[in-house]
C-alpha cells in the first residue's frame, strides 16, 4: 500500500461534515479496496468491513453477513436480529421490520461512531431486495453509523437523490482515485525500491490511465520502458490487463502456474480444498507449499479472515485465470468444475455448486443437482432460491423428471399459490402414471390434496388424498408418503367436522413419523392435534401435545411455529381457567410474533389477550389490545 492522504483526508472530512453514505466508485482496479483498507487503518473508530460476492444477491445470505460484519466488532450485537432473520422463512421475510430490528440493537449495544464498508457492491446490486435493505438502513440509521460502499457502477439506491439533496452523501469517482505521476513514484520507490523520472512517471500515468493494478500486475517486470511497452499493447489492441496479467502469469514455475490456474476456480481455498477437489500435490512439493509460494510472492491472493487458512483471489486475477484455463485446457476446466459441483454439495454448499452448474452448462447436472438440493434447503426456508432455480431450467430437460415437478408444486404451495401448484402437480401426475413409481405418485397426491385443502374444496381434497393412502400403505415400514398422507386426511376430517377420525388418523401419522425419527413433521402434527382437542375441549390433552411441539420449534429458533403455538396455548389455558399461565403464553406469543415481524399472529394475539382481559374484567386493557 502506498498512503494516498489527499483521499483519506476527503474521506475523514466526508465523516466530520455528517454524511452518512460515502460512495466510492470507479473502474476495476483504480485502487478502491486498497484506499478503504489504508483509510481504516488509520480511523480511530471500529470499521465494520462486508466483501461481497456474486451469491449475496440473495437478500437473506446478504443480512446474515451484514448482521456478522457488525458481530464481529461489537459482540453484543446480533442475537436478536440473527434470531428474527432465521425465524423468517425466505418467503416470508419482512424486510422492513428486520431493518428496524438491526437499526434498534445497535442503538442499544452501540453508542460511538463508526463504519461499515460494503466491497464491490456492484456484485449483488441487481438485487432489487438487497437494495431496499440498504436504501431503507441508510435512513434509518442513527448518526453514529456511517455507510460506505464501494462499486464499480453507480448506485440505484431509490432515495439516493433525496439523501444527496439533504447534504448527506458524499463521493470519490474514477477522477480522483486515477493515481498521479507522484503516487506512481512514491508506490514503486516504497514497494519495489525502483526510481524512476517525472517524465517516466508521467508517461506512466498516461499510458496507463491511473490504473493501479495494471501497475501492481506488471512488478515483477522491469519497470524501466514499461510505458514503452504499454503503449505497443494499446495500439496493437491488446487488452492492457490481459497484457499485464501474461506477465505475472507466464513468469511462474510450471508447478506454481498450474496451480494458480487450478485455484481460480475455487471461490475460497485451503490445502484440504485442494486435496479434495484436486487429489494428490505434484511430486516433490504439497498444497501447503503451494500456497505458501503464492503468498510469499504476493500473486493477488488475500485471506478471507484474519488469523484464517483460508483464502481467495483478487477478482480480476481470478477472472483473468479462469479465462487463460478455458483456452489452455478446456477439457481439465470441465473435469474440475463438474468435481466441485460433488465436492460442494458434498458439504452442502448449494448455491456455490449451483454456481458452477451454470459455468458448466450441463442441463442434466443442473437437475441433478436441484434434486438433491431440494430437501435440505427447503427445510432450510430456502424455497424461493429454488423456485427461481425451478423457473431457470429448460421444459424439455424437465419431461424425464416429473417428481421434480412435483416438488417444486409444493414449493409453490409453501409460497401461498395454490394454482399454479397445482398446474406442476397435475402435470407430474400425468406422468407417473404411467410408471411404476407408487411412492412418488402418491407423494404428489398429497401434495395436491393439500392444495384443494388450501382452497377450500375439502370434497376433492378427500377423494384425492384416500388416492394417496391406497397407493402408499401396501410398503411394509412407514414411509413419509403414507405418513404425510395421513396427516392431510386427518387436518381435512377436522374440517368437516370429523374429530374422532381426525385423532385417530394424526395419531397414527405421529407414530410413523416418530418410527422414522422425523422429529419436524412430528412437531406439525402434534400441532394438529393439538388443535383438535382445542376444539372439543379437552384442554389439557392440547397443551401437553403443544408443549411437545414448542419444545422443538424453540431448539430450532423458529419464531414464526412458537407465535402461533403459544397463541394457541394461551387461548387453551385462558379456556381451562388457568389464566395467568394464558396470559404468560400470550404475552410470549406477542413477543415472538412482533420479533419475526408475524402481522397476522400479531393481531391474533392482541385479540386473544382482549379476550382474556374481558374475562377478569379489565374492560379498559381489552379495548387497548
Amino acid at each position: 500500500l502506498v498512503p494516498r492522504p489527499r483521499l483519506i483526508d476527503r474521506l475523514d472530512a466526508g465523516l466530520r461534515l455528517g454524511h452518512r453514505l460515502t460512495l466510492v466508485s470507479a473502474p476495476a482496479g483504480y485502487g478502491k479496496t486498497s484506499l478503504l483498507i489504508d483509510w481504516a487503518a488509520t480511523v480511530e473508530f471500529p470499521i465494520c468491513w462486508y466483501a461481497l460476492d456474486p451469491l449475496d444477491k440473495n437478500v437473506h445470505r446478504f443480512i446474515v453477513h451484514f448482521i456478522s460484519s457488525i458481530q464481529q466488532q461489537f459482540s453484543e450485537f446480533g442475537n436478536n436480529s440473527s434470531a428474527v432473520l432465521h425465524s423468517m422463512g425466505q418467503s416470508e421475510l419482512n424486510l422492513d421490520h428486520l431493518v428496524s430490528t438491526i437499526v434498534n440493537e445497535i442503538y442499544e449495544h452501540v453508542s460511538e461512531h463508526f463504519a461499515i464498508i460494503l466491497d464491490d457492491y456492484h456484485l449483488i446490486e441487481a438485487g432489487e431486495e438487497v437494495n431496499y435493505f440498504i436504501n431503507r438502513f441508510g435512513q434509518e440509521m442513527d448518526e453514529n453509523c456511517h455507510l460506505v460502499i464501494a462499486s464499480r457502477s453507480l448506485l440505484r439506491l431509490p432515495d439516493l437523490p433525496i439523501m444527496v439533496g439533504r447534504s448527506q452523501v458524499m463521493g470519490l469517482g474514477f477522477e480522483e482515485l486515477v493515481f498521479s505521476p507522484q503516487e506512481i513514484q512514491a508506490l514503486l520507490k516504497r514497494n519495489y525500491n525502483q526510481q524512476v523520472s517525472d517524465m517516466e512517471a508521467g508517461s506512466l500515468a498516461r499510458e496507463t490511465e491511473g490504473w493501479i493494478t495494471g501497475l501492481l500486475l506488471s512488478a515483477e517486470t522491469m519497470w524501466k520502458g514499461m510505458a514503452d511497452r504499454v503503449r505497443v499493447a494499446r495500439v496493437s489492441g491488446v487488452n492492457i490487463y490481459d497484457y499485464l496479467a501474461q506477465q505475472v502469469l507466464d513468469q511462474q514455475h510450471t508447478q506454481v502456474r498450474e496451480f494458480l490456474l487450478r485455484t481460480s476456480l475455487l471461490e475460497e481455498f485451503n490445502a484440504q480444498l485442494c486435496q479434495t477437489v484436486f487429489g494428490q500435490p505434484p511430486i516433490g512439493t504439497s498444497w501447503f507449499k503451494l500456497i505458501n509460494t503464492v503468498l510469499h510472492h504476493n500473486l493477488f491472493v488475500q485471506p478471507v479472515e484474519n488469523g484464517g487458512t483460508w483464502l481467495r483471489y483478487h477478482h480480476l486475477f481470478r477472472d483473468f485465470l479462469q479465462e487463460q484455463l478455458s483456452k489452455e485446457q478446456p477439457r481439465e476446466e470441465e473435469r474440475l468444475l463438474r468435481k466441485l459441483v460433488d465436492v460442494y454439495s458434498e458439504r452442502e454448499e448449494w448455491e456455490k455448486a449451483y454456481s458452477i452448474c451454470q459455468r458448466l452448462d450441463d442441463d442434466e447436472v443442473t437437475i441433478n443437482l436441484v434434486e438433491q438440493a431440494f430437501t435440505p434447503m427447503a427445510r432450510a426456508g430456502l424455497v424461493m432460491i429454488l423456485d427461481n432455480w425451478y423457473d431457470a431450467l429448460p421444459a424439455n430437460a424437465l419431461k424425464s423428471r416429473p417428481f421434480l415437478t412435483a416438488l417444486f408444486g409444493s414449493i409453490a404451495l409453501d409460497l401461498g399459490e395454490a394454482d399454479k401448484a397445482l398446474i406442476h402437480l397435475n402435470s407430474a401426475e400425468s406422468a407417473l402414471q404411467s410408471r411404476d413409481e407408487s411412492l412418488q405418485l402418491a407423494r404428489t397426491l398429497t401434495w395436491k390434496a393439500n392444495a384443494y385443502l388450501y382452497l377450500g374444496d375439502y370434497q376433492i381434497a378427500l377423494k384425492v388424498v384416500n388416492q394417496a393412502l391406497d397407493l402408499a400403505k401396501s410398503k411394509a415400514t412407514p414411509h413419509i408418503a403414507h405418513a404425510e398422507a395421513l396427516r392431510v386426511k386427518g387436518v381435512l376430517l377436522r374440517r368437516l367436522g370429523q374429530i374422532n377420525s381426525a385423532i385417530t388418523w394424526l395419531t397414527q401419522s405421529l407414530y410413523e413419523y416418530r418410527a422414522m425419527e422425523d422429529d419436524v413433521n412430528a412437531a406439525i402434527v402434534q400441532e394438529s392435534l393439538g388443535m383438535v382437542y382445542m376444539n372439543i375441549g379437552q384442554h389439557s390433552n392440547a397443551i401437553n401435545f403443544y408443549q411437545n411441539s414448542l419444545e422443538l420449534w424453540r431448539e430450532m429458533k423458529n419464531f414464526t411455529r412458537q407465535a402461533n403455538l403459544l397463541n394457541n396455548m394461551g387461548v387453551s389455558y385462558h379456556l381451562s381457567g388457568d389464566l395467568i399461565k394464558a396470559k404468560n403464553c400470550l404475552d410470549e406469543a406477542l413477543d415472538r410474533a412482533k420479533q419475526g415481524g408475524l402481522v397476522q399472529t400479531e393481531a391474533f394475539t392482541l385479540a386473544s389477550l382482549g379476550d382474556l382481559y374481558v374475562d377478569i374484567g379489565f374492560l379498559d386493557a381489552a379495548r387497548e389490545q
